[in-house]
């Protein structure tokens, strides 16, 4: 598609990712999230729910 994510966007997907894993496979490395991790996270998807959005519109308005 040629598109890129920022490199703010693409930092808080990892961070996303990271708060998955731990939590979806828990182990012995697995952290324990709280609710400052979860706003943090809350946060984070909606950076990256916005940037989505605004590559949406100009993939959309390309087409035209």
């Amino acid at each position: 598609m040629g598109a890129e994510f920022s490199k703010n966007t693409q930092t808080h997907m990892r961070m996303i990712d990271g708060f998955y894993f731990s939590t979806r496979y828990p182990g012995d490395d697995s952290i324990e999230i709280d609710g400052d991790d979860v706003e943090t996270c809350n946060d984070a998807i909606e950076l990256c729910r916005k940037e989505v959005l605004e590559l949406e519109r100009k993939l959309k308005k390309s087409e035209v």
